[in-house]
């Protein structure tokens, strides 16, 4: 326990560290710290009003609760991303005024998270997905629909006209498009890795 009162004006605190070494099974320990975790320590930090004045922290070297913990966050920052893919949608749809090409681009969207999940467990080895993995799905989402809104436009409003053949125009307009999509997605990116 540390007194929420603590700090380098005031020194003083009515309460101390305890440290609580357990044995058991790994099985027996995990269910104990999950339970543990859920019953007490999860409502005590979530509003601080059945604690008083005193904060619960916590350490598990099997990382029992971590993993918990992580797994809520996850749920949580994946309901926002459902929520944010349907705002994009019928943004999308208002924009392109086409649910083909609405659904064709978010569809490409969905796969592009699958291919990268592919990437992450499987070639790479990463197992655990963190908040900043989630994090991922709300800038690879505003980067691909950025990059389909730029070519969209560019393919639309082609200098060539309407009469040169869909073939060209969409050859000429991945050619224009091209250099600022990877631009915007190289910069994003970046930034991103720079967390």
């Amino acid at each position: 326990y540390v007194d929420k009162n603590f700090s380098a004006l005031n020194r003083v605190s009515k309460y101390t560290r305890s440290v609580f070494y357990l044995s058991g099974t790994r099985d027996s320990l995990d269910k104990w710290f999950l339970e543990l975790h859920t019953e007490l320590l999860s409502k005590q930090n979530a509003d601080g009003s059945r604690a008083g004045s005193v904060v619960i922290s916590w350490m598990d070297a099997t990382e029992v609760m971590l993993d918990r913990e992580l797994q809520q966050l996850v749920a949580h920052d994946a309901m926002w991303s459902l929520g944010a893919f349907a705002v994009i949608t019928f943004v999308l749809l208002i924009a392109l005024r086409s649910v083909v090409l609405t659904s064709v681009g978010m569809f490409c969207i969905a796969v592009s998270f699958v291919e990268s999940l592919y990437f992450y467990h499987v070639v790479w080895g990463w197992l655990r997905l963190t908040p900043l993995s989630i994090l991922a799905l709300f800038l690879a989402t505003g980067v691909a629909v950025d990059d389909f809104l730029v070519f969209y436009e560019l393919y639309t409003h082609d200098r060539h006209g309407t009469d040169t053949p869909p073939r060209e125009r969409f050859k000429h307009s991945y050619y224009e498009a091209g250099a600022s999509m990877l631009v915007t997605t190289a910069t994003t990116t970046a930034s991103f890795y720079s967390l």
